[in-house]
């Protein structure tokens, strides 16, 4: 955990890295080897919610965390994963999509700051919003900050793009 302290203000800011918010960690468990983060989805971070108390103000923000190698646990059950296949005796369990996961992960962690006994600070949430642009898809990869060429890694689009939106966290 970082801390910085603003004397001019008396105000205290702490940052907390929890690269799901949720219950993880590498360890085996069930068929799912060793090496792979395993995200307990229905389980809150517990250093997060250990530090919960001293703060005031809370800031969540998100990212593509689903596109890291994990495998998805709800009620002690294997439901899904991400870039990692299960055994293929165990294939058909897999239940859960990234996005569900991703869905089921905010919940947890909102539902679980809310319940905190000891925590009566505010809560913000910053939702994502991937770069994109007018006629083209996220996920591709293209990204355009105002009027001008996209551009991958460095190389030109071939196409100009107009009335581009810019898309920011918050």
């Amino acid at each position: 955990m970082q801390r910085y302290y603003f004397r001019s203000t008396s105000v205290k800011i702490a940052r907390m890295w929890s690269s799901w918010l949720l219950k993880h960690y590498p360890e085996p468990f069930d068929y799912a080897e060793a090496g792979v983060d395993k995200l307990h989805l229905d389980a809150p971070d517990e250093k997060l919610m250990e530090f919960l108390p001293m703060f005031d103000v809370v800031v969540l923000s998100s990212g593509h965390w689903f596109a890291k190698k994990s495998v998805y646990i709800l009620n002690n059950e294997i439901v899904g994963g991400q870039l990692w296949s299960p055994p293929k005796s165990h294939q058909d369990k897999m239940k859960i999509n990234s996005i569900q996961a991703y869905d089921i992960s905010a919940e947890t962690i909102l539902t679980s700051i809310l319940a905190h006994p000891k925590y009566k600070g505010h809560t913000i949430v910053c939702s994502y919003s991937p770069d994109h642009y007018e006629g083209g898809a996220w996920e591709h990869g293209w990204i355009v900050h105002g009027e001008g060429e996209a551009s991958w890694s460095g190389r030109t689009g071939g196409e100009r793009i107009h009335k581009c939106h810019a898309c920011t966290t918050g």
